[in-house]
């Protein structure tokens, strides 16, 4: 739904003009922003995500955050958050095989998408399953996800040295 008006330009052409302090629109223009690029994307094996958004109080101009992610030698793409999960996730008592894990808090089950090892109180990238809404939580999360006895038995042991 399209929330932004039509005008007809001098040469008889309708246009849209959007009005770039509209949270409505802007979430909008992220939208087509991210649908207009992903034929780009699959030709050149990339990946684009529009993040945050921040504008001008008068609505004439804004400026649009673009990830941009290519594929590793395995063919999977990996955003930031993946690579530094890979890449530090141990520092935090992850494993390579936690990430993409599922566990359940307050009552809704989330999916451990990444990390931010910059972000000391709340590292760990996670992604409500039902929403796809992503928030930050800290390491206790590593304790719900689900493992092994073996892995749960030698990462207590490994906490209690």
């Amino acid at each position: 739904m399209s929330t932004s008006k039509k005008t007809v330009a001098g040469d008889g052409t309708a246009r849209r003009v959007f009005q770039l302090n509209d949270k409505l629109q802007l979430k909008h223009l992220r939208e087509m922003i991210e649908e207009n690029l992903a034929e780009a994307g699959r030709e050149y094996g990339l990946t684009f995500k529009a993040g945050n958004i921040s504008y001008e109080a008068d609505g004439r101009s804004c400026k649009v955050r673009l990830e941009v992610a290519s594929a590793d030698e395995s063919g999977q793409f990996q955003n930031k958050d993946v690579a530094a999960f890979k890449k530090y996730g141990f520092m935090f008592g992850l494993t390579e095989e936690d990430l993409g894990a599922e566990f359940k808090a307050n009552g809704k089950t989330y999916k451990v998408v990444g990390l931010q090892p910059k972000r000391r109180r709340f590292p760990i990238l996670v992604q409500e399953v039902a929403t796809g809404k992503r928030s930050l939580m800290t390491e206790d999360i590593v304790k719900r996800l689900p493992r092994s006895c073996a892995e749960q038995r030698a990462m207590e042991l490994g906490q209690k040295a």
